[in-house]
């Protein structure tokens, strides 16, 4: 079993559970769960298009016939959860996705909660049904001859970061975490892991704008949060159509291969974003799937030399988020989706920083620390983010470890004297409810407080 994977307080513990191991949270089995879902479905609304009705009222019942006949066959197997993903995906994410004004949002997204949960447990129980391939002469609606993966990322990914599927969040992170971890422990899937990381990371660094408010409209290769950061999305609408990955990636040409051969078309692996502010929370929540993945990675073997590279380009992207935000805070009509953006970067930096702090380089860990003392001054100048325990503790974690950078590194030193220490003198001098909690750990001496004594 890999080591427990230490996580962010923000979220709850990703599974470290083994791909044949115990379910976990999840207690019933996958075609228990996907009768469950089946059934729920049956009382709601369906597609309005009779054909696209009919074909997956067929699928569905060719998925709870087959769970009644369930076989050992492996192909067997993949076959069947092939189709209840296909299924699922098609009757709940893709509607979820639509913005139908006349869907009942609320009971969709629990329904797209359970069929994340029969996906998550499919995939941990057999982590090869995310690279099956339609067999020859078998066709489904909107499904190429691509691996299942390619298909099926961006119909989850798109919800991820929406206003109305808050919820989905934890789930569809526990989905990719599980995708890595599942495809990692599979030696005849060791490859994936590598394709799930890339693809992610295009997510953040590719976009194609199509608005044309923009003078960008023709620069097909930008950084998404670099993007995101231009001055129309302030003076104008916030309506942007943000195409991830791009979609003339040439590493899709690698591979993203059909089962005749040939290169998928990137079109079928490719979502769209519309919203800018959704587009920050998607950006922030793909960085934090990134941590988890690289963590567990760096957990299960040596990936040190690899990871590097990785760090140094994730604690860049939380910079430019955190950027993004105070930048969208002053503005009246971004502000309360903003309220909150510094809690997922500071909780990923946290678990990068403490985790990583022996096997780093100096620049990269000097980075880190750096960067981990912003975010630190962030929320002790906005207690509010503050009222979770599990914050608090992360916080304190955050000073503890910054102490001992500050006696290692003189650029560490000047960043915590010049905003941090401030930031703690602010909430000892307003009687801060949390600053009163830590007691002595925030009693502070000048320059430094107790914690960095020895600066």
């Amino acid at each position: 079993m890999m080591a427990p994977i230490p996580r962010s307080a923000a979220t709850k513990s990703r599974l470290d559970a083994p791909a044949s191991g115990p379910l976990g949270p999840y207690d019933a089995p996958p075609s228990t769960m996907a009768a469950q879902l089946i059934n729920n479905l049956s009382t709601t609304e369906e597609p309005s298009r009779p054909a696209e009705k009919n074909d997956l009222k067929r699928l569905m019942e060719e998925v709870l016939e087959q769970d009644a006949n369930e076989s050992d066959d492996v192909v067997s197997k993949l076959e069947q959860k092939h189709k209840l993903i296909y299924v699922f995906t098609r009757a709940v994410l893709e509607r979820l996705s639509t913005d139908d004004p006349f869907m009942n949002q609320e009971q969709l997204v629990g329904q797209a909660s359970d069929a994340l949960d029969i996906f998550t447990v499919a995939v941990r129980e057999l982590p090869g049904v995310l690279e099956y391939v339609l067999p020859a002469g078998v066709d489904l609606h909107s499904r190429g001859q691509e691996p299942l993966w390619t298909w099926l990322f961006p119909r989850v990914l798109m919800l991820l970061g929406r206003r109305n599927c808050k919820k989905l969040t934890e789930k569809i992170k526990d989905f990719f975490y599980i995708s890595f971890q599942a495809a990692g422990g599979s030696p005849q899937h060791w490859n994936l892991t590598s394709f799930i990381f890339t693809y992610l990371r295009e997510c953040v660094t590719s976009m194609y704008i199509f608005s044309p408010m923009t003078f960008y409209q023709n620069l097909p290769y930008l950084a998404t949060l670099d993007r995101l950061q231009s001055s129309n999305i302030l003076s104008h609408a916030q309506v942007v159509d943000i195409v991830l990955p791009s979609d003339d990636m040439s590493l899709f040409a690698s591979f993203v291969v059909g089962n005749d051969g040939s290169p998928t078309s990137a079109n079928d692996c490719t979502y769209v974003i519309r919203d800018a502010t959704e587009g920050l929370s998607h950006a922030r929540n793909v960085l934090s799937i990134l941590v988890d993945v690289s963590m567990a990675a760096a957990a299960s073997y040596d990936a040190t030399p690899a990871f590097q590279d990785y760090v140094g380009w994730l604690l860049d992207s939380f910079l430019v988020s955190h950027e993004l935000h105070k930048k969208w805070r002053a503005n009246t009509s971004l502000h309360p989706s903003c309220s909150d953006a510094c809690l997922l970067p500071f909780c990923s930096v946290h678990a990068l920083v403490t985790s990583f702090q022996e096997t780093l380089s100096p620049s990269l860990l000097r980075k880190g620390y750096t960067l981990l003392s912003t975010f630190c001054t962030d929320l002790l100048l906005d207690p509010t983010q503050l009222s979770e325990r599990s914050i608090q503790l992360n916080l304190c974690s955050s000073i503890i470890n910054l102490a001992a950078g500050c006696r290692r590194y003189d650029s560490v030193r000047r960043a915590v004297s010049l905003y941090l220490l401030p930031a703690i003198h602010a909430n000892l001098a307003t009687g801060n409810t949390f600053a009163s909690g830590m007691g002595n750990n925030l009693k502070v001496d000048q320059p430094c407080p107790t914690s960095f004594a020895s600066c």
